[in-house]
């Protein structure tokens, strides 16, 4: 019997969160994140801008939780995860709009350190988890992280991950749209759950979608593309 895990989606993927359930069969309940008023506009209900989930831990700006107090209980309670919040800089333009994009892999977290949660980088030095400086402020957003492997266009991060002993792939910039901006991220057009990638889109409309999977399946990973259009970048989807 497969244990129901519940999936952090933007608000405005509902039509996605929907797909995301059925296709699940049930295994999977999904809940909705609405927007931080501190944030621009096209991505700030984005769960890569407004979470970082680290070991047994969820944390979220105290703005934010102030107003949505009673959703962040519930994904903290779906996850059996330990809420924590933080007056980490939060604001309408970068940087001030990165203090909880974190990329997170088995044993490093990737930030521009300087502007991450002080938090969120205690935790990381208390589970043994080396925090590396990128100069990459959009880390969760620009890379996809399967297991042991990265995939990225953002050659900053290829590099600092792939010196630490992680398999990578770069992709070439595009293929991904995002409302309001000129491109968007591999990693905000994803999620990862168990041993499959799922897309915010068809994955095969992608410049390099037929490499992305063939790497995904080296690594162990199914392919779960959400709908027939080009991919989107809505913030990931975070699964606990």
């Amino acid at each position: 019997m497969h244990k129901q895990k519940t999936a952090i989606i933007s608000v405005m993927a509902k039509k996605y969160a929907e797909r995301l359930e059925a296709y699940s069969g049930g295994l999977i309940k999904t809940i909705l994140i609405e927007p931080d008023g501190l944030l621009d506009a096209p991505v700030s209900s984005h769960p890569d801008m407004i979470f970082c989930i680290l070991g047994e831990k969820l944390f979220v700006p105290l703005s934010y939780y102030n107003e949505h107090a009673e959703t962040i209980k519930r994904i903290a309670s779906s996850g059996g995860l330990t809420l924590e919040t933080s007056n980490a800089d939060r604001g309408l333009k970068y940087p001030s709009d990165i203090g909880f994009n974190v990329l997170v892999t088995q044993n490093h977290i990737f930030s521009l350190t300087e502007r991450t949660a002080p938090e969120i980088l205690s935790e990381a030095k208390r589970l043994g988890m080396t925090s590396v400086r990128v100069k990459q402020g959009y880390s969760a957003c620009s890379a996809l992280v399967a297991g042991n492997c990265v995939i990225s266009a953002d050659p900053s991060i290829l590099r600092s991950v792939e010196s630490r002993g992680y398999d990578t792939l770069r992709i070439n910039e595009g293929g991904v749209r995002i409302n309001g901006y000129n491109t968007g991220f591999i990693g905000g057009a994803s999620g990862i759950c168990g041993k499959t990638a799922y897309f915010f889109g068809n994955i095969m409309l992608h410049p390099d979608g037929e490499r992305i999977c063939e790497k995904l399946s080296s690594h162990g990973f199914n392919i779960a593309s959400l709908s027939d259009d080009m991919l989107t970048d809505f913030g990931g989807i975070k699964f606990i």
